[in-house]
């Protein structure tokens, strides 16, 4: 063992220990080393008893290792199901990236039908605003067309009627003269 410059041998009381001033390097002053304590070796009494606690530690050993198997075989179990987690979850991301391609697709193809409506729609505007006054008239109109639902029947009516006063006014003296001129200019305004 080499012993640094700054110690020397010292007297058996201070543990041989001094420093190069003299003073001794045990105590309680500031800077002195204190003694290391090594562990004494076991003599052939304490061989029992160590034997006893090697057997011990063996036997806990002994008890670890079908505990470390089925540790292992759990592991193992696990790092499956987590395998096949790993791949159903890739095919889920699959069939999602799929899905997003197939959306992208959509959307890309509904950009200009969107756009044309939307021009659309601001050509309609006007109309739109117009809606209102339309809506009265409408509404207005409406009671004139519900009540036409007899007006064949007064069309037929008035029909007959006619039909009787040209049967009247066809057996007025002179009336024959003044029907076939009448047929006659239509006959001239007609093209041949």
């Amino acid at each position: 063992m080499r012993v640094h410059p700054a110690v020397l041998r010292g007297s058996a009381r201070d543990g041989g220990l001094r420093r190069a001033g003299g003073r001794s390097l045990r105590g309680g002053c500031r800077g002195q080393l204190s003694p290391v304590h090594l562990p004494a070796l076991p003599g052939p009494r304490d061989l029992p008893r160590l034997l006893e606690r090697a057997s011990a530690f063996v036997d806990d050993l002994a008890g670890l290792v079908p505990r470390t198997a089925a540790l292992i075989t759990a592991a193992e179990e696990l790092l499956a199901e987590a395998d096949a987690l790993l791949r159903r979850t890739a095919a889920v991301v699959d069939r999602v990236d799929a899905t997003r391609e197939a959306a992208d697709v959509v959307v890309a193809s509904a950009t200009d039908p969107v756009r044309r409506t939307t021009a659309l729609l601001d050509q309609l505007e006007p109309t739109f605003a117009d809606l209102p006054a339309l809506t009265v008239r409408i509404e207005e109109v409406v009671p004139v067309v519900a009540g036409m639902d007899n007006v064949s029947g007064d069309l037929r009516r008035l029909l007959e009627i006619v039909g009787q006063l040209d049967e009247l006014v066809g057996h007025l003296p002179g009336m024959g003269r003044i029907r076939k001129r009448l047929e006659e200019e239509s006959a001239g305004e007609q093209p041949a």
